[in-house]
């Protein structure tokens, strides 16, 4: 009797996604790589989005900041964090929600978590980017002859890459807005409110890259400028380690706050994520 009332709920649930898409719940992984599969067939945009972010951000870094000669091995180690964060400053990060508006509203009315569909979300845009910010840092590496800088620019990579997920999941529950062809938007702009809204959703990462990242990076910015870990340069795998940890704090942070935000407000994110702005 248990086994058949199993393969009827199972049957249900397979009916119910088949009509209306979900997001998945087949343990950790399994909704991570469904979660990729998504973003590769239906957010193409989205995909080129990010890698325009990349490319300017490469070409900003060579213009400003690169030195084949340079003899400070901090500097050189920085170049992937810096990337990091510039992609990151950007929709795709504080509209990770909007971006899949029906699956993300389907899953809420079936009763998932906004906190696990975010967490979801953040892990495939981290096993996304980190290697293209890996990349950038290897090619500067090899460039700069400081190959033993790998293991921690790789941990200050991930802190960078978890520190804005979660200052992005918090703006993506705020500010959500779901992806709408140019003739679409410019008609749902003609409304007053909508002008308003839109703007203060597109500007959002860039206020916050230009404030609230700054602010969180204080207590980091302690540690690092009075050396209470030792040395920079001998030590510096410390302070990498200790930056990422500080990083998952606010990770976990976001993610808390969305959850709060969405138990507080019941339904306003859903009706967020419905309207055409």
């Amino acid at each position: 009797m248990a086994s058949s009332e199993h393969e009827f709920e199972t049957g249900r649930q397979a009916e119910i996604e088949e009509r209306e898409p979900l997001e998945p719940r087949v343990g950790l992984w399994g909704d991570i790589l469904d979660e990729l599969r998504w973003t590769w067939a239906g957010r193409k945009g989205w995909l080129v989005g990010m890698l325009g972010n990349l490319v300017f951000a490469i070409g900003y870094l060579l213009v400003t900041d690169y030195d084949p000669h340079m003899s400070d091995d901090i500097r050189v180690a920085n170049v992937g964090l810096a990337v990091v964060l510039w992609c990151l400053a950007d929709p795709i990060n504080t509209n990770q929600l909007g971006s899949d508006s029906e699956r993300v509203v389907n899953s809420l009315r079936a009763g998932d978590s906004v906190s696990r569909i975010l967490a979801i979300k953040n892990i495939a845009l981290a096993v996304l980017l980190v290697p293209f910010a890996l990349l950038v840092s290897t090619i500067h590496w090899l460039l700069a002859g400081r190959w033993h800088l790998v293991p921690h620019t790789v941990v200050a990579d991930l802190g960078a890459v978890f520190l804005w997920m979660g200052v992005g999941s918090v703006v993506s529950v705020l500010l959500p807005y779901p992806p709408l062809r140019i003739r679409a938007r410019v008609k749902a702009l003609l409304a007053r409110r909508s002008v308003i809204r839109y703007a203060a959703c597109l500007a959002a990462p860039y206020v916050l890259w230009l404030g609230i990242v700054k602010v969180l990076h204080i207590p980091w910015n302690q540690i690092w400028d009075h050396r209470l870990l030792g040395s920079r340069v001998a030590d510096l795998p410390k302070y990498a380690l200790v930056y990422l940890g500080i990083s998952l704090v606010y990770w976990v942070i976001g993610l808390s706050i969305a959850s709060v935000y969405d138990r507080r407000f019941p339904g306003r994110l859903i009706r967020d994520l419905e309207r055409e702005v």
